[in-house]
C-alpha cells in the first residue's frame, strides 16, 4: 500500500506543475510590452545607457521582468508540497478501504497499523520537500537563472544601443553643421546657437531612429522575450517535476522503515 500510493501521489500531483507554473509566470508574460515600450522610448535608452554604465542593467531587467517572481513560486512550491501529501494520504485511504473490503466482512484496521499509516502520511509532510530540492535562493535556483535572463538582455540592449550611437553620430553630424551655418546670422553666440542646432538634431535623429527601430524590430524584440522566459519556465517545470519524482522516490524508500516500526508496534500491542 505505502509503495502504491507513493506512486499514484506523484501520477495525480505531477500535472498540476503546468497550471501552478502559469499562475507563476503570467505576470511575467504580462510585463513584457510595458518593458517593451520602455525600451524603445528615448527616456528608455537613455536609461538602459546609464544602467549598463553602472553595471546595473541586469537588476533593472529583473525587476522589470520577473519583480515578485520569487515569492510567487514558493507559494507554489509549498502548495505543490501540501496537494502531493493530500494525495498521498487520499491514495493510502483507497488502498486502505480496498483491503478491507476484500478482506472478511467487518475486518478493522489494527491499532498498530493505523499507527504505521498515520506514521507515513506524517514523513510524506517532512520528507524532501520540494522548496528544498527546487533550491530559490541558491547558486543553482531561481535567483541564478533570472540573472542568466536577465544578462542575455542585457548583452543585446548593449548591442544595440552601440549601433545606434554610432550611426545617430554619423547622420547628425551633417545636421549640426547645417545648424551651425544657419547660426551664423546671431554674431557673438553663434557657437551657442549652433550647439543648440547640433543638440536638437540629435534629439531628432534619435526620436527618428527609435520610432523606426520599435516599427521594424518590436514583435521580434517581444517574441524573443517570451522565447527566453519560455526556458526559463520549461527548466523550472523540470525541477518541480524531478522535485516530486524524488519525493515519491524517497517515500518508498522511507516505507522500509516504516514497517520496521510497524513489527514493533505489532509485538509490542
Amino acid at each position: 500500500m505505502l509503495s502504491a500510493s507513493a506512486e499514484l501521489a506523484l501520477q495525480r500531483i505531477a500535472p498540476d506543475v503546468d497550471d501552478l507554473l502559469k499562475e507563476v509566470y503570467a505576470p511575467v508574460y504580462a510585463n513584457i510590452p510595458a518593458f517593451a515600450s520602455f525600451h524603445y522610448s528615448i527616456v528608455g535608452e537613455y536609461t538602459e545607457l546609464l544602467l549598463m554604465v553602472r553595471g546595473q542593467m541586469e537588476g533593472r531587467l529583473h525587476n522589470d521582468l520577473f519583480g515578485g517572481f520569487e515569492d510567487r513560486l514558493q507559494r507554489a512550491v509549498d502548495l505543490l508540497d501540501h496537494k502531493f501529501v493530500a494525495s498521498y494520504q487520499s491514495a493510502l485511504d483507497e488502498k486502505v478501504r480496498e483491503m478491507l473490503a476484500a478482506g472478511s466482512p467487518g475486518a478493522v484496521l489494527g491499532e498498530a497499523t493505523e499507527l504505521a499509516l498515520n506514521d507515513a502520511v506524517d514523513r510524506a509532510r517532512i520528507t524532501a520537500p520540494i522548496a528544498g530540492t527546487v533550491t530559490l535562493v541558491s547558486g543553482g535556483g531561481v535567483t541564478a537563472l533570472t540573472a542568466g535572463v536577465a544578462k542575455t538582455l542585457s548583452t543585446k540592449v548593449a548591442a544595440k544601443a552601440a549601433a545606434k550611437v554610432a550611426f545617430k553620430g554619423s547622420a547628425t553630424l551633417g545636421a549640426a553643421g547645417t545648424g551651425a551655418a544657419l547660426c551664423a546670422w546671431t554674431g557673438p553666440v553663434a557657437v551657442a546657437c549652433g550647439m543648440f542646432g547640433g543638440l536638437a538634431a540629435w534629439l531628432m535623429a534619435d526620436a527618428a531612429i527609435v520610432n523606426l527601430d520599435e516599427i521594424i524590430n518590436r514583435s521580434e524584440f517581444e517574441t524573443e522575450l517570451r522565447s527566453l522566459v519560455d526556458g526559463h519556465r520549461t527548466i523550472m517545470k523540470q525541477r518541480l517535476k524531478g522535485a516530486l519524482a524524488s519525493k515519491s522516490e524517497k517515500m518508498d524508500r522511507v516505507k522500509k522503515e516504516i514497517v520496521a516500526d510497524f513489527r514493533l508496534r505489532d509485538l509490542r500491542i
